[in-house]
């Protein structure tokens, strides 16, 4: 069914206008994604593929083919354009269906993928989709220079930027990593070993226990120059740990 009904939209699409088709090939999450840039009476659109997808979010190709396909918004999707019967080979140089998405189909079939990391890759799909979009308005309002050498300038010089928001990304999820707070399990877990350390050194004096405890928060906060013990970074949750499991009593005195 679904190859007869690729058969039949293939027909159709070849009533349409010519359509001109590029790829371009981006950068996420330090793997290549592949988009396709079509011109079509004149309107740039980017598309991605249903192959593409589907390696990204970890799903068998097939079952997104099904779910493209027998979703009630599909009719829809391809009068509007905004999704396209296509063909690719395998690698066994057999001809296999996949489907072409722009930003819109993309976002609505992928909406129902679900976890942190499908989470960040729908957010990044849909990030570069709006990039080449807004890339692809401003080339047409520009006159690009047609000697080889300034193109190959141009070209530099993006990746340039692209490198530079990159490197800006990436120091902003570092800061956000190095700062970010203790989760309530990580608090407790430390006020355990804490407890453990306490109870091991002051055995069953009640009187010396009580000093303890406060003096090994206070270790504590000095060693990680902390105002609380509580405000240890998450990021040094584990060195936390360690310290206290190594306090002696020799540290106490």
């Amino acid at each position: 069914m679904l190859l007869n009904k690729f058969m039949m939209q293939n027909l159709i699409k070849i009533k349409r206008k010519e359509i001109t088709m590029k790829k371009e090939i981006v950068n996420l999450n330090g793997k290549n994604i592949r988009f396709e840039i079509t011109t079509d009476n004149g309107n740039n659109v980017v598309f991605t593929d249903s192959v593409m997808i589907a390696e990204v979010f970890n799903k068998q190709h097939k079952d997104l083919l099904k779910k493209i396909e027998n979703d009630i918004a599909y009719e829809q999707f391809f009068n509007e354009r905004k999704i396209s019967p296509v063909t690719y080979t395998d690698k066994k140089g057999e001809k296999r269906p996949m489907y072409l998405l722009d930003r819109d189909a993309f976002a609505y079939y992928v909406m129902s993928f679900t976890g942190k990391k499908a989470s960040k890759w729908k957010l990044d799909f849909i990030k570069a989709f709006n990039e080449m979009e807004q890339a692809l308005k401003e080339r047409q309002q520009q006159k690009l220079p047609s000697n080889p050498m300034e193109i190959l300038e141009l070209v530099f010089q993006a990746q340039k930027e692209q490198n530079k928001k990159l490197e800006e990304v990436e120091t902003k999820v570092k800061v956000l990593e190095d700062t970010k707070r203790l989760e309530g399990w990580q608090e407790k877990a430390l006020i355990d070993a804490k407890n453990t350390k306490v109870y091991e050194l002051a055995g069953d004096n009640k009187e010396l226990a009580t000093k303890l405890h406060r003096k090994v928060w206070s270790l504590f906060k000095r060693h990680f120059h902390l105002p609380r013990y509580n405000e240890l970074p998450a990021v040094k949750f584990s060195d936390g740990l360690i310290f206290l499991r190594n306090l002696s009593m020799e540290d106490m005195i």
